[in-house]
């Protein structure tokens, strides 16, 4: 899973600890919506993003530094987000063991990457609305 990490400063920090409760509900909303961007974009990436690996029959693979190419939609099932930490952190990932190995590839295959590139598609865009909305409440 990736994971987006925020520091902020000790003074903001404390501030935030200090917020109201509407305050970090909207920091939720920001980071739930922000996951749920990251999962549409990963499901788009395999089911719809290019594919010019080898062909097996009417399967077309992906290449190297694709996303991969689906082919049962077992991957595109799995993948999912949830919020953890009273909603201030989110995770967007898949269960499957064989997910890791097309994001990272292994010794055998090269990576066919579909988290990261995702992930750093929307990451300015996350960075912004949170700081928008630390700004409304800080």
């Amino acid at each position: 899973m990736i994971d987006l990490k925020i520091t902020l400063s000790k003074n903001d920090a404390k501030r935030l600890a200090q917020a109201s409760a509407q305050a970090l509900e909207a920091i939720q909303r920001v980071l739930e919506a922000s996951a749920l961007k990251i999962d549409r974009t990963i499901k788009l990436l395999i089911a719809r993003g290019t594919k010019s690996g080898r062909r097996y029959g009417k399967h077309q693979a992906s290449a190297p530094g694709e996303a991969p190419a689906t082919n049962t939609g077992r991957l595109i099932q799995s993948i999912a987000w949830q919020a953890l930490n009273p909603g201030l952190v989110v995770e967007v990932g898949s269960p499957l063991d064989y997910a890791a190995y097309l994001e990272d590839g292994t010794q055998n295959m090269d990576p066919r990457p579909w988290l990261k590139p995702a992930h750093d598609q929307h990451v300015d865009d996350i960075v912004s609305d949170i700081t928008d909305t630390l700004k409304k409440y800080l």
